[in-house]
């Protein structure tokens, strides 16, 4: 299975201001919240923005968080772009960006193998015609203009954190085989119910 060793989403053409907002909100949908999970955010001079998501946050969070990223309700503005980064090995190397569906995230594993995430359910999925071109992580991320020397974690220490308290739902990740997936979740937490209601009625 691997392990994680940095776990990132990467935010285009957004501020700081905009992400704590929306973090702010994606808060307010965790329910009583038991696990303590403190976000890093660092900027790049070419207007990226680097949120680093602790170990501790559930994986389900992580993808959660990206999908309500990419159109945060309250919320002026939306980036440009989200790009999810996993860094690690086996089924913890991977990236990921929103859709082609509403409730989904899709990508690749870092070696290129493609796969997507059903969010509601945190399920790995892969169905082929919601594939995007199979790429490896470094290659994906100059297609989809991250700047080159983000394609490791920024150097530095934090110019702002954000300290969360999460929903404890956390299936156990793996990613599925080609045009397999993963075992399903019936339950489903009221996070992502409220999140849904919200994009339903949009």
């Amino acid at each position: 299975m691997g392990h994680a060793e940095s776990r990132r989403i990467l935010l285009a053409g957004w501020s700081p201001t905009a992400l704590g907002q929306a973090l702010d909100g994606f808060q307010a949908i965790q329910g009583k919240g038991t696990v303590a999970a403190n976000f890093e955010l660092r900027s790049h001079r070419n207007g990226w923005l680097e949120l680093r998501v602790p170990a501790t946050a559930p994986s389900y969070a992580f993808h959660n968080l990206a999908v309500w990223l990419s159109a945060p309700p309250d919320v002026a503005t939306k980036p440009r772009a989200v790009v999810l980064v996993s860094e690690g090995t086996g089924d913890w190397g991977y990236w990921l960006v929103p859709g082609p569906d509403d409730a989904m995230l899709t990508g690749a594993r870092a070696n290129g193998v493609p796969f997507q995430v059903d969010v509601p359910s945190g399920q790995a999925v892969d169905i082929p015609e919601k594939r995007r071109a199979p790429m490896a992580t470094e290659l994906a991320l100059v297609t989809l203009g991250v700047p080159r020397d983000m394609q490791s974690p920024l150097p530095g220490g934090p110019e702002a954190c954000f300290d969360l308290h999460l929903a404890p739902h956390d299936p156990p990740w793996s990613i599925c085989e080609p045009g397999t997936h993963s075992p399903p979740r019936a339950d489903t937490p009221r996070g992502w119910e409220v999140f849904r209601r919200w994009w339903l009625g949009k």
